[in-house]
């Protein structure tokens, strides 16, 4: 497969992180601090992510997940988000835009029809922060930010993950070969 900028857009993100939430909708009883562990799948052609908000008890209160994949023929991510006993979801793409990676779609929530569009930004082997406005009139007003998060990685730091394997890259994978850049595809 060609490398190009897009095909490791996400790649920062596999991991486990803590999660500080800036900005949340209005009433929300989701927990200002969470969880979030991201982590190769299908052999690394994808990532799956699930975050877990606690309160201030430490108990989870809510639970989310991603699929992300990378579409080779349109140097994009195809990006699937779904809310845990919540009905919908929100189908998104995403690119990376002058270092930053950008996502926009469209989905169904309790609130009903919305569209979206995020930005994660600030991004280090370490940390990063993202923010996600909220249209819920077709793009006509928006609120800004709807969601606003700083995420820091918990345990060694910055050492990069094989994405095949999610193990520091180096390590042998369970046939007892390094896998290379991750996509079980030759260099």
């Amino acid at each position: 497969m060609k490398r190009t900028p897009g095909i490791d857009a996400f790649g920062f993100l596999i991991g486990l992180w803590d999660v500080a939430m800036i900005e949340m909708p209005q009433a929300s009883t989701v927990g200002r601090r969470a969880t979030l562990n991201v982590r190769p799948i299908l052999d690394g052609a994808a990532l799956f992510d699930e975050i877990r908000h606690v309160d201030e008890d430490g108990q989870i209160n809510f639970r989310g997940g991603t699929f992300r994949t990378y579409i080779p023929g349109r140097d994009r991510w195809y990006v699937l988000w779904m809310m845990a006993n919540v009905e919908g979801c929100t189908e998104l793409e995403a690119q990376v835009v002058d270092g930053e990676v950008h996502t926009s779609g469209k989905g169904k929530d309790a609130w009903g029809e919305l569209v979206e569009r995020g930005r994660y930004y600030d991004i280090s082997g370490d940390a990063f922060s993202f923010t996600l406005d909220r249209s819920n009139d077709a793009g006509k007003t928006w609120i800004r930010p709807f969601v606003a998060f700083q995420a820091t990685r918990r345990g060694e730091g910055s050492e990069p993950v094989d994405r095949l394997t999610g193990h520091p890259q180096g390590r042998a994978n369970s046939q007892g070969r390094s896998s290379g850049d991750g996509y079980g595809s030759q260099s």
